[in-house]
């Protein structure tokens, strides 16, 4: 069925090609590409998917995204993270984000490890065991390998689209099919970019997985009294204190004068206007 497809799709290409018009092309990729290709595939064994994938040369194991989360207690902090870092450098791993914060209570790694997708399990037993105490842990995968395949095949589709507009804007004989088919390239271009960036985001998740660490050690409770003035240099303050807040309140009320002013019009009227 598929090839009769294909079959079908060449002859209106070739009929198109040679009237000399760039209809059949234009029409051809406007038809909904995609929604065809997901109808014919759902009829199609895995069998038959996994022949088609080798034919246009797209791989067909799967892809798996591995992820993870891991909370470890350290009763030495700095052993463990050269523990860590030992780790990292016998399965090629390396740290796309650390940071360290030592609060008054606990002090804390929290460490993004990339690592390689075949040593990711042997790397997470490593990290438990580099701790005093494992308290979560948190591992996910996910199987990306549809959508893989599937931009596999747009690419593979867009790059062909591209390659015969190219060959048919060689033939084209008018600037208004000249024009049209310049603007189609352009938009084929951009969607294959944007494919081959999904493409490759994708391929780093797979390549590395990613590991979020977090590495604590608690402090124990030690009373700190706070730092206090001498009782001199408190007085000293509250005196000076004092002082300027007195200034400070006979200027607000001097700044009130306007106030004053109108309320001691309205005194004198009254007492005129009750006066005998």
């Amino acid at each position: 069925m598929r090839k009769v497809v294909y079959l079908i799709i060449l002859a209106a290409l070739t009929t198109g090609c040679g009237n000399g018009s760039s209809d059949g092309m234009l029409s051809f990729y406007e038809m909904d590409t995609e929604t065809a290709h997901r109808s014919k595939d759902a009829v199609f064994a895995p069998a038959a998917i996994q022949m088609e994938r080798a034919a246009t040369g797209i791989p067909s194991e799967t892809k798996i995204i591995k992820s993870g989360n891991i909370g470890l207690i350290a009763g030495n902090l700095e052993r463990t993270k050269r523990e860590i870092d030992s780790l990292l450098l016998v399965h090629d791993g390396y740290y796309s984000n650390e940071s360290f914060n030592d609060f008054e209570h606990e002090s804390v790694y929290n460490l993004t490890i990339r690592i390689p997708a075949h040593s990711f399990e042997i790397f997470i037993e490593g990290v438990e065991s580099a701790g005093d105490r494992l308290v979560s842990k948190n591992i996910s995968a996910r199987d990306v390998t549809e959508e893989f395949v599937d931009l596999e095949m747009r690419l593979t589709n867009r790059r062909n689209y591209l390659k015969r507009y190219n060959d048919l804007l060689q033939q084209a004989r008018t600037v208004a099919d000249i024009l049209e088919i310049q603007e189609k390239i352009r938009n084929l271009e951009e969607e294959i970019e944007s494919v081959e960036g999904r493409l490759n985001y994708l391929d780093g998740l797979v390549e590395y997985s990613t590991l979020y660490l977090t590495i604590t050690k608690k402090k124990e409770f030690r009373f700190q009294p706070v730092q206090r003035d001498r009782f001199i240099e408190r007085l000293k303050q509250s005196l000076s204190g004092g002082w300027f807040g007195l200034i400070n309140f006979t200027l607000f009320i001097i700044s009130l004068w306007p106030l004053w002013i109108v309320l001691a019009a309205v005194v004198i009227i009254w007492r005129r206007l009750v006066s005998p």
